[in-house]
């Protein structure tokens, strides 16, 4: 009878291309992965790997045997979530993961939400680029990540993952107060952006592939004047007159400097879809894993839009006379 564990074995060697890193993903020697994948092959009947150079490639009957096996472990991911929820009962341990401005503004209320309203469950969090906490997810490194949704991420297509849309985090222009554009309430399109210097995410982020996609459909492309990877930083010099940029909603802080101006964009604004990512037959229904989903979908459905320190303290202001007003009545 084939051994569900040599089938993750074998899927681990498929993921990551080597027999040493395989036996480093499940925490296993060389030689213990070696002789799962021989066991494997013994009962099967067929040869699996064949060499290629210093390393193994999988034969035919390999990938065949993967098609199953991915089908399998997703059966085996289900009834290992609803034996943990019966024994668990009131208690869980969760892995998330999520990339940092997802952590900033939802994640972490959500995680804080979770163990207040439930004393027996522990959760850690862990800062984690989406392609990356993909392959964490099927090392079973995390159960459940937040996820930013890119074609230049192939796991996300990987049917071993359940992806479920979260938000739709949709990009707003960020200029000087003092700038002509700074007196507007909305920017009615991108291309109102082209002649200015631009403060830019890094080339290799999911940032500046949205961004420079939605300026060649408005017909130009930026200049960059400077780049950073983070989007406080970007909002810092554009309070210093040094450039405008585009930052997504989640991205921005909570409350913006007065020296910036945070603008709607009407026509086609960038836009990343975000999504939380478990692996399939893990969350089933009831289970912590359940829950915890079903809170970040409660918690991101009440943002609040970021605004200035200006407007924060008025609100402020307002809310205080509105308490001494009820305190008198």
């Amino acid at each position: 009878m084939i051994d569900p564990n040599h089938l993750r074995t074998l899927r681990a060697l498929a993921d990551h291309g080597t027999v040493v890193a395989a036996a480093e993903t499940l925490h296993l020697s060389p030689s213990a992965v070696s002789q799962q994948l021989n066991s494997l092959a013994r009962i099967t009947g067929c040869t699996l790997l064949e060499k290629r150079g210093r390393g193994v490639v999988l034969t035919q009957p390999a990938k065949i045997l993967l098609e199953h096996a991915d089908a399998i472990l997703e059966r085996f991911e289900q009834a290992e979530s609803d034996m943990r929820s019966y024994q668990q009962g009131d208690t869980a341990v969760l892995r998330v993961g999520g990339f940092s401005s997802a952590l900033q503004c939802f994640v972490a209320d959500a995680v804080s939400t979770a163990l207040h309203r439930n004393s027996g469950w522990s959760i850690q969090i862990d800062e984690v680029e989406s392609e990356e906490s993909m392959a964490m997810l099927l090392d079973r490194e995390l159960d459940l990540s937040v996820v930013m949704i890119a074609p230049n991420r192939p796991l996300l297509a990987d049917r071993r993952i359940s992806l479920e849309p979260l938000l739709t985090d949709t990009y707003r222009a960020v200029v000087p107060a003092v700038h002509p554009l700074g007196a507007l309430d909305e920017l009615d399109r991108l291309s109102r952006l082209a002649y200015e210097p631009w403060v830019l995410s890094r080339h290799w982020t999911s940032t500046h592939e949205i961004v420079m996609a939605a300026c060649a459909v408005a017909g130009f492309q930026p200049r960059a004047a400077h780049n950073t990877t983070d989007f406080a930083a970007s909002v810092a010099m554009v309070g210093h007159g040094l450039g405008v940029s585009v930052i997504p909603r989640l991205g921005l802080p909570r409350i913006v400097p007065d020296s910036v101006k945070i603008l709607p964009i009407n026509t086609d604004p960038p836009t990343r879809h975000i999504a939380v990512a478990v692996r399939s037959g893990s969350a089933q229904p009831g289970s912590p894993l359940a829950q915890f989903r079903s809170l970040l979908k409660e918690t991101v459905a009440h943002l609040a839009e970021p605004m200035t320190l200006a407007a924060a303290v008025s609100r402020a202001a307002e809310a205080e006379q509105d308490e001494a007003k009820k305190a008198d009545d």
